[in-house]
């Protein structure tokens, strides 16, 4: 198995470092040498560009197109494996969790959800109204309404076929990509 990580970071400089080491670490360990790390970076003026420049394992995209989902969109695109995991610069969500995406990854799904609800929810990922009310509501619809096994429709850490994101078409390049 081989897989691309991406890593979204606009002016990511306290945890940048932190984010690509977790992530490096848990992929060495699973995958040996069959991945690739790659920050895509949004325009970082704070000195996360200064701290990635020191990092050997990773291959740094600078992305043009402002927003979140353009950050994403071109980090896909630019993966060089059939897919890949992505998840926050911020370190709201653990690349050591990279584990459980592969059984799924195996099973050649098109769309992988992590879920905070069945595993850990990292200081600073989920406001108390999104926890209780905003996301387990808006997932019981998506399950109820398109008949999708997720448990966090919200959670950003996924992964993705990189064949059937290309079909998506994404257009938006903020936020609302997610």
């Amino acid at each position: 198995m081989k897989l691309s990580i991406v890593i979204p970071c606009l002016n990511e400089e306290v945890t940048i470092k932190r984010a690509v080491q977790t992530a490096y670490l848990s992929a060495k360990q699973l995958l040996k040498n069959n991945f690739e790390i790659i920050v895509a970076d949004n325009g970082s003026t704070d000195g996360s560009l200064q701290k990635l420049s020191k990092i050997k394992h990773i291959r740094l995209i600078h992305v043009l197109v402002k927003g979140y989902g353009a950050a994403l969109h071109f980090g896909i695109l630019s993966a060089k494996y059939p897919y890949a995991l992505f998840a926050d610069a911020d370190l709201s969500y653990d690349f050591s969790e990279t584990g459980k995406f592969l059984p799924k990854i195996d099973k050649n799904f098109d769309l992988i959800l992590g879920s905070r609800i069945q595993g850990n929810i990292e200081k600073g990922a989920m406001p108390f109204l999104h926890r209780f009310l905003g996301t387990p509501v808006l997932t019981f619809l998506i399950r109820l309404i398109y008949g999708i096994k997720t448990t966090d429709c919200n959670s950003g850490m996924r992964a993705v076929k990189r064949s059937f994101y290309r079909q998506l078409h994404m257009k938006n390049s903020g936020m609302e990509w997610a």
